[in-house]
């Protein structure tokens, strides 16, 4: 495992990267900047969306390949979601704020009909800060949180049964059918974990084979399987992406500095591009008018550009600082903080 490893990081890297904006163009060329909004656009990355089926495969191998490197033991629990907190949390409270202080400013100057800071309540902020929405009737403030919330639903459920489904290939297949079974449950509606469980499970199945648990006819046969009950849970694009991610992942062999830039920042991106895309597209449209479809794509590429740039920014300034601050709070243990997978995460 330990010779894989860089080679593994630096594929998911790449993969991370593609998933991240992926999502920002299906956001950009969709709903978020409607002023920009043209055909050719829409249809080329209408696909996008999938971007978060990417993010789950990864996470699913990622986060148990972490605690299989450190010897993870349920003793271990509030270290391995402590670091989760520390280095997931505050990134997104931050851009959740900055998203809280966009709403002020179009109310304040009555940029919208709609009051969106005036709607806003203390409870709906909290459910937000603790990824409890689904369990309310609250929206988010951000929306690339539900993902986050999906994320961790799975650190709870792996940091209590890692141990246990790992040391037996049966009981990785019986959890493939329990979970598969739960998606029917009533409670699959907000516990959303369960309505994406197949997809972290082909991570998991990625991880098997590599730490040669398991042979390679038996990692097809639960990918077919996992494949099976995803197609059942969310349909057939959805699958597709998922097994091919969890392919990528066990096959191919990606070693890109472009692929390892945009994995690094993919977190940033993913939580600051719908803020950065709509604040610069009220400004833009102030100075150029988007009348031409040549005009239109012109000022796409300068909110993507500018949403990279930014977006680097955050990373170096806030996950970094975030990233450094979780190993220190936690150093007494030896669970290694990595960089979100979401985060999807999350479109």
């Amino acid at each position: 495992m330990k010779k894989k490893s860089t080679l593994y990081f630096s594929t998911l890297d790449s993969l991370r990267g593609i998933a991240a904006l992926s999502v920002c163009l299906f956001h950009f060329t969709g709903a978020v900047l409607p002023k920009f909004e043209n055909d050719i656009t829409r249809n080329l990355f209408s696909w996008g969306w999938l971007g978060v089926e990417i993010f789950f495969v990864i996470s699913g191998f990622i986060i148990p390949f972490v605690l299989l490197k450190n010897n993870y033991q349920i003793k271990g629990i509030f270290g391995f979601l402590g670091k989760r907190i520390v280095r997931i949390g505050p990134p997104a409270y931050i851009a959740m704020f900055l998203t809280i202080a966009q709403y002020y400013l179009i109310d304040f100057f009555q940029l919208s009909k709609n009051d969106y800071f005036s709607l806003l309540s203390i409870k709906q902020i909290l459910h937000n800060m603790t990824y409890t929405i689904p369990f309310t009737d609250y929206k988010w403030v951000n929306g690339v949180f539900w993902t986050l919330a999906v994320e961790f639903q799975f650190y709870i459920i792996i940091a209590l049964t890692f141990n246990l489904i790992l040391k037996s290939n049966f009981r990785f297949f019986i959890s493939i059918l329990i979970l598969a079974s739960c998606y029917y449950l009533p409670l699959a509606k907000s516990f959303q974990f369960l309505h994406y469980s197949s997809l972290f499970l082909m991570g998991w199945a990625v991880l098997l084979r590599a730490d040669k648990q398991i042979e390679n006819r038996i990692f097809f046969g639960f990918l077919i399987l996992l494949a099976c009950t995803a197609y059942i849970q969310l349909g057939l694009l959805p699958t597709i992406f998922g097994v091919a991610t969890a392919l990528a992942i066990a096959f191919v062999k990606i070693k890109s500095k472009v692929g390892e830039f945009f994995g690094k920042i993919s977190y940033s991106i993913y939580l600051v591009h719908i803020l950065v895309g709509s604040t610069l597209e009220s400004i833009l449209i102030r100075v150029i008018k988007p009348d031409t479809l040549p005009a239109k794509i012109f000022l796409l590429a300068i909110c993507l550009a500018s949403t990279i740039v930014l977006s680097w920014l955050f990373y170096k300034t806030v996950e970094c600082y975030f990233m450094r601050l979780a190993d220190k709070i936690f150093s007494r243990t030896n669970l290694i903080v990595m960089r979100p997978v979401i985060s999807p995460s999350s479109a």
